[in-house]
Formats: C-alpha cells, structure tokens, sequence
C-alpha cells in the first residue's frame, strides 16, 4: 500500500537529494586540491609572446646541425658529474661557449637545480651539483654566446 506523500517526506528527499551533492562536490574538491602539485606555467603571456621567436631560434639551431654528447656519473657520495660535448656539422668539438644545465623535477617544484658546465678541454664542458634525489629529472642544456643562445636541449635523467 502506498502512504501519502506529505511535506516532511518532500523535505526529507530534498535535504537527502542536495546532501548527497554536496558530500560528493565536498570529496572531488578535496581530492582535486590535494592532488595538484602546484605546477604551472609562469608568465604564459609573456612567453606566448616570444613563442614564433622561439620557433626561429629553433629553426637557427636545426640549421646549424649541433649535436651533443652527455655523459653522467655519480660517485659514492650522489654527486651528479656531468660532462658535455658539442659538435659542430662537421663533427669538430665546438670551444667558446657559456654552457649550463637545469635540472627539474617533472612531478614536484621547489627542488629544481642549476649549475654551469666550465670548459675543462677543447669543446669538452664540465659541472658537478651536489645530492639530488633519485628518479626522473628533465635535463635542459644551454650554449650561449655573447647573448645569443645557439642551443638548447631537452633530455629525461634518471638518477638510480
């Protein structure tokens, strides 16, 4: 038999219909927030700016044909060494230029490194950072001279 539906059970359906939406809208907010690692673009219009400059230098890069030779170790005490040779078309070691390295953690800010690369030999670069976490990192390597960059590169690391 089917009772007769009053105010109090409108109520009772109303109440329990938007709790329900709110519990649920209450966990996905809590979920997203503690999720997010903060990662972001910093000044995107600025460098929305300057990305058909990028482009060119990019192009500027390819033309020239540089390659680039890394090698890493890490000794007993985790101290990343780092060892960098650019070549030229030709295959030349290229001499002369301001190189550095970026390390960033693709999954956490904060604990990005950077370092210079001094030139210990003919168009062969060196550098060395202290302990770093293990797992992935993104490499960025850059040739600079005067103020030009003349390359960049994007590589993964893993430190094990």
């Amino acid at each position: 038999m089917i009772k007769e539906l009053t105010g109090k059970h409108v109520l009772f359906l109303f109440v329990a219909f938007f709790g329900i939406i709110f519990a649920v809208n209450a966990r996905l907010i809590y979920l997203s927030q503690s999720s997010w690692t903060g990662l972001e673009t910093h000044d995107a219009y600025r460098k929305g700016l300057k990305y058909n400059q990028q482009l060119s230098s990019s192009e500027a890069q390819n033309t020239r044909g540089w390659t680039m030779t890394l090698v890493k170790k890490t000794d007993a005490n985790g101290q990343l060494m780092l060892t960098a040779t650019p070549k030229d078309k030709a295959g030349e070691n290229l001499s002369g230029l301001a190189m550095s390295v970026e390390l960033k953690r693709p999954t956490h800010e904060g604990i990005d490194k950077a370092f210079p690369l001094k030139e210990t030999s003919l168009g062969v670069y060196a550098g060395q950072i202290e302990k770093i976490p293990l797992g992935k990192w993104y490499l960025f390597v850059t040739a600079v001279q005067g103020k030009t960059i003349l390359y960049r590169s994007k590589n993964e690391l893993y430190l094990k």
